[in-house]
């Protein structure tokens, strides 16, 4: 087991070392671990979790069509699910703000799923692209100073770190902040979270891996989205900022924080 701290150097060793240990089979998480397999590793069975989009990582064409090598589990945030549960929360709500990191490609992608989404509700997305953990503080006051009326956090490598000056920031502001992570609720300072349940995404990476050593092919098993999605409610967070969560939202909940 290896985890290489989000150093690309470091990580690029580890695979190296994984290569030469010739096992028999190689799971890993995140999109950079899987594009630096994919630029190195060829004849080893490998299986994903945590990555976003596994075709824009370059690991296929499509779900079905992808490196024989590689198979595993995707975890695509839901994107029209959590643009409804803002839209429930605040059916007023015309523009809101997100950050980007340019840097990351799933997180561009992200952007654009959001961007999709808020404008079949008629919604207009803004956006301030931020690429260092230095940048995000005032990267979200630039985007609560345009005036937004909620911030709805794309996921990124970035956040996931990063996510404490984003939700201080708005907490200050009292500008409803809805994330796409569950601990952007559960411990964050959103007021709403829906989310791939990572948990359940590990479960079912685990099934893969237990297909593969017992002998099929990982170019048989499609791409696949885990199986089960979060709602998380923090109600102290709604309070903090004078929202109110709706009966529809609350009764779909899977997790409410008091």
């Amino acid at each position: 087991m290896g985890n290489a701290q989000g150093d690309m150097p470091t990580l690029s060793a580890l695979v190296d070392h994984v290569r030469s240990r010739r096992v028999d089979l190689l799971l890993l998480t995140s999109t950079p671990t899987l594009q630096a397999v994919l630029s190195k590793i060829n004849d080893i069975p490998v299986v994903f979790g945590l990555v976003a989009n596994p075709v824009l990582a370059g690991a296929g064409s499509s779900d079905v069509v992808h490196r024989p090598h590689i198979t595993g589990i995707s975890t695509e945030a839901p994107y029209v699910e959590g643009v409804r549960a803002l839209k429930e929360c605040l059916p007023g709500a015309k523009t809101v703000g997100t950050l980007v990191n340019p840097s990351e490609v799933n997180c561009v992608y992200n952007l654009k799923q959001v961007e999709k989404a808020l404008a079949a509700q008629g919604i207009t997305c803004v956006s301030v692209a931020v690429s260092t953990p230095t940048e995000v503080s005032d990267g979200i006051q630039g985007l609560l100073a345009q005036r937004v009326d909620a911030v709805l956090q794309v996921t990124g490598n970035l956040f996931f770190a990063s996510f404490a000056p984003i939700s201080k920031a708005c907490l200050e502001a009292r500008v409803p902040l809805f994330g796409m992570d569950a601990a952007n609720a559960l411990s964050g300072g959103a007021a709403v979270a829906v989310a791939r349940d990572y948990a359940a995404g590990g479960e079912d990476m685990g099934r893969v891996a237990l297909r593969v050593l017992r002998g099929e092919s990982p170019e048989g098993i499609p791409f696949a989205p885990v199986s089960n999605t979060r709602i998380v409610i923090n109600e102290r967070n709604a309070e903090r900022y004078g929202l109110s969560i709706p009966p529809s939202l609350m009764s779909r909940a899977t997790d409410v924080v008091k």
